[in-house]
């Protein structure tokens, strides 16, 4: 029998070894595979327990004029001694460097009040500070070569930076730091600058507050570190409350990979908030210096606040947990700690609006929880 000119036993001879290639094939297939993988975290965390870290974080750092570096030494005030004895207890100690240190300053003019001798640099390495952001309005105004003083008599006594760079690439850079087996990174960014400033030449090497760029910086530094800082140099100047670009910037760097963001631009302390269980301080104010500019009637010329954080990982998880203790500041030219009615005054923050009192909350001295 004849299908089509094809015999009978030729034709199941090759339907047979049709069906023995289609389900070696099959077999092969199904042999490589690969199962679905699992979800991948983007921001992963370390699975190791680790000893708390404490951190005390200020303001705005301005120590132009030429007693600045005699308020660091031993027989200083003895409010603002014990409070740099209180920062030195600390694992890490953050500011915003609110000036340039620089040996040349302008003659005259609004850049002389924000130009620190070099020395300043030395005073505050010996105070105990160990990372600065150099990111802000100042920066904006000066030109390439007082940046470049500055970043070298930073790193000529050892303490790190983050915002300003020889490059756009360098401003962007974390500046690094490890205590106690923690591996930190703090990124700098400002908001604020020169109405002239993409202009000057300072455009090319101080860090602007570019989400999209901080979020991939991020997600990078995700990789090497444990916990990530941004300060951020934003908000309204002399504002009670976070202004809106404010929190809407602070929370993204949140969802963008960051544990702490710091602020400082407006010259008053606002309050924190908890978001996404990571720490937002959307401003803290002025540590030294700023003040003495201000109009007496302010009522925050002369109030302030610092923060104690706490920060531990869970040995199960490596999940991160935060503990608070804001510190309320008088600024009677050196800042010290603010007692009874007057620290409650300065602790009295408003809340950003929007947001549900539960999100807004003192977390207590980590030893409370």
């Amino acid at each position: 029998m004849k299908f089509f000119g094809i015999t009978h036993h030729s034709y199941l001879l090759k339907f047979g070894i049709l069906i023995v290639g289609c389900l070696t094939i099959g077999f092969l297939i199904t042999e490589h595979v690969e199962a679905p993988r699992e979800a991948v975290n983007i921001f992963p965390r370390p699975v190791v327990a680790k000893r708390p870290l404490s951190i005390y974080a200020v303001g705005n750092i301005n120590l132009a004029g030429t007693e600045t570096t005699s308020w660091f030494a031993a027989g200083a005030e003895p409010g603002f001694a014990a409070l740099l004895r209180e920062l030195g207890t600390a694992d890490l100690a953050f500011g915003n460097l609110d000036c340039q240190m620089i040996r040349n300053p302008p003659p005259e003019g609004r850049l002389q009040a924000f130009s620190a001798a070099p020395a300043s640099a030395e005073a505050l390495a010996n105070a105990g500070f160990d990372l600065l952001s150099t990111a802000n309005e100042l920066s904006s105004e000066f030109d390439a070569e007082a940046l470049t003083e500055t970043i070298s008599n930073l790193r000529r006594v050892g303490i790190r930076h983050a915002g300003t760079g020889r490059t756009i690439d360098e401003a962007y850079e974390p500046a690094e730091i490890e205590r106690h087996g923690w591996r930190i990174a703090l990124f700098g960014v400002t908001a604020v600058f020169d109405h002239n400033f993409f202009g000057l030449p300072s455009q090319s090497s101080l860090a602007c507050a570019n989400i999209t760029r901080l979020s991939r910086q991020s997600a990078l530094a995700r990789q090497r570190f444990d916990l990530i800082l941004i300060s951020y140099h934003g908000g309204e100047a002399d504002g009670t409350a976070p202004s809106a670009e404010a929190r809407f910037f602070a929370q993204r760097c949140i969802e963008a990979g960051a544990d702490i963001v710091l602020g400082h631009h407006p010259h008053a302390p606002q309050t924190f908030e908890l978001y996404r269980n990571r720490l937002i301080f959307y401003s803290l104010g002025d540590f030294i210096g700023n003040n003495a500019n201000r109009n007496a009637s302010d009522q925050w010329a002369d109030r302030s606040l610092a923060a104690r954080i706490f920060v531990s990982s869970q040995e199960a998880t490596g999940e991160l947990k935060f503990g608070v203790e804001r510190v309320p500041l008088l600024l009677n030219k050196l800042p010290h700690r603010a007692e009874g009615k007057e620290a409650e005054a300065i602790l009295a923050q408003p809340q950003p609006s929007g947001l549900p009192s539960d999100k807004v909350q003192p977390l207590g001295r980590y030893n409370e929880r």
